[in-house]
């Protein structure tokens, strides 16, 4: 709960959480990346190891999406370390290379964005929701909740009411600093002279609340709702709040059954 954010729908939805017979508080893990960085913590791994990769049921409380089970299985990797646009180039080749060699590159499209350091997302946040609550009669249900806890998670919606709201949003690109903005353009040049085809969406936010600078997904190319096989981002942050060192991360998952 402290690491994914309240406001993300897995854990205000689809969470598998119980009390056992010793009144222990149990939960089935929902995804890797912060038991990734849970473990490196745990174990004093922060100066020995700077790449890992897990594989292994996930469990989420939801009605089945497409491709997606209760229990359903990801592959992962993580890339923890200090602050670099490479480590972000680094991953996302992997990434190309994976879904190349498993045959299906082709049939899809690599969509990126940013979402800025600390600062420039808190700026563009308070923007948002300023937006958002001027137009709160236009929101569904759903969305309106989101506006208290957490305004990002509304440019995620696939409700059509809310789409005509979203499109008219604020651009998070006016309310990046230029480190924030220098670290994108660096990366999408790595991109773009690797040969590497991307498309910006500057919608796309990811669903937990770590997130911050990349964030990508590989689409079908066929209109889904449900159609991401692999997505991730940067994670600054998510180690130093689990009690360690204040280490940056970068990483995706690909969901095995969607594939």
């Amino acid at each position: 709960t402290k690491s994914l954010g309240v406001s993300s729908d897995i854990v205000s939805k689809e969470m598998y959480n119980f009390t056992d017979q010793g009144n222990e508080s149990l939960v089935l893990r929902p995804e890797g990346t912060a038991a990734v960085a849970r473990a490196l913590v745990t174990n004093s791994l922060e100066q020995k190891n700077s790449k890992f990769f897990y594989y292994g049921p996930m469990f989420r409380r939801e009605r089945p999406q497409s491709g997606r089970l209760r229990q359903f299985h990801q592959l992962g990797v993580e890339y923890v370390g200090k602050l670099n646009h490479l480590n972000d180039l680094e991953i996302l080749v992997l990434a190309e290379k994976f879904l190349s060699d498993i045959g299906i590159r082709d049939e899809l499209i690599l969509e990126i964005n940013t979402l800025g350091n600390e600062q420039s997302r808190i700026d563009y946040n308070n923007a948002l929701r300023a937006y958002l609550r001027e137009n709160i009669s236009k929101l569904s249900d759903n969305s309106k909740d989101r506006l208290k806890i957490n305004p990002l998670r509304i440019l995620d919606s696939k409700e059509a009411k809310d789409q005509e709201v979203i499109s008219k949003s604020p651009n998070i690109n006016d309310y990046l600093d230029s480190e924030s903005k220098q670290f994108f353009e660096l990366l999408l040049s790595g991109l773009d002279t690797l040969k590497i085809n991307y498309k910006l969406n500057r919608f796309l936010v990811r669903g937990l609340d770590y997130y911050n600078h990349t964030a990508f997904e590989y689409k079908m190319t066929e209109k889904k709702s449900q159609n991401a096989v692999l997505a991730g981002g940067r994670y600054d942050g998510l180690v130093k709040s689990f009690g360690g060192d204040n280490l940056s991360g970068v990483g995706w998952a690909a969901g095995i059954e969607r594939i």
